[in-house]
């Protein structure tokens, strides 16, 4: 296991299975769920505060402007919910507040 696999990166989602035990993107070590599975996965963790906390981060990021990276097999997934999240009411009240 590398180094970078305990490190958090807001602009970088990596979305392979085990690749970052930090960032709630990446499922474990082993996940091969569908794209369905992996978005009841995101939401299950988006429930837990710790970590929504990276979630959000990483929605701030892409809201902010910043170019953030995707890899790994659900992109797609990845990518359409944190434009979800940015789009939502939820991100709208934490732009105005801030």
């Amino acid at each position: 296991m590398s180094v970078t696999s305990y490190l958090y990166d807001p602009v970088h989602v990596v979305t392979s299975p085990g690749a970052n035990a930090l960032d709630p993107f990446s499922p474990p070590s082993g996940f091969s769920g569908s794209a369905g599975d992996y978005r009841l996965l995101l939401v299950s963790r988006y429930r837990v505060p710790a970590s929504r906390r990276y979630i959000m981060a990483h929605a701030k990021a892409l809201q902010d402007g910043h170019n953030v990276i995707f890899e790994g097999p659900y992109i797609m997934e990845a990518a359409d919910i944190l434009e979800k999240i940015v789009a939502s009411d939820r991100m709208q009240e934490t732009k105005r507040a801030g």
